[in-house]
């Protein structure tokens, strides 16, 4: 790995999306011997109390946390909603969340914010896609 971090398929180091995306979390809970194809399967794992699948969602929620903590505290963010498949690993990647941008967060900031569960959401492929056109042919950054 490199010393930023791994390489992310976008070309960058250390991308949230190497740690904490759907696919991070199911290699991570590989390297962790868990027998692991998709999410849902670490999730499962989760329900069925998993001590190594719990340990992965926690390190992934704990690597959006301090993202989300970065955001409270640079743009004053008083709710930020968690979206995607990564929601599917429930309350012990939320807490995690949660703890890590109270950690990292001016106290009057963790306080006041409040981090909430979106689920996967409907539109997240078109929004997916719609980011993706936008950040490579128009150079854009798509928000919500």
């Amino acid at each position: 790995m490199e010393p930023d971090g791994a390489q992310c398929h976008c070309g960058r180091f250390g991308c949230l999306e190497t740690v904490a995306s759907a696919t991070a979390v199911v290699n991570a809970a590989r390297a962790e011997g868990l027998d692991a194809e998709t999410i849902d399967d670490v999730a499962a794992a989760i329900e069925r109390g998993d001590e190594r699948a719990i340990a992965t969602a926690r390190a992934a929620g704990r690597a959006i946390g301090a993202a989300v903590a970065s955001l409270t505290g640079a743009l004053d963010v008083r709710q930020i909603t968690v979206l995607g498949t990564a929601t599917c690993l429930g309350e012990p990647w939320l807490d995690a969340i949660r703890d890590e941008a109270a950690r990292r967060s001016l106290g009057p900031l963790a306080r006041e914010t409040r981090i909430l569960d979106g689920g996967i959401g409907d539109d997240s492929t078109l929004l997916g896609a719609c980011a993706l056109l936008l950040t490579r042919e128009l150079g854009l950054t798509v928000h919500r």
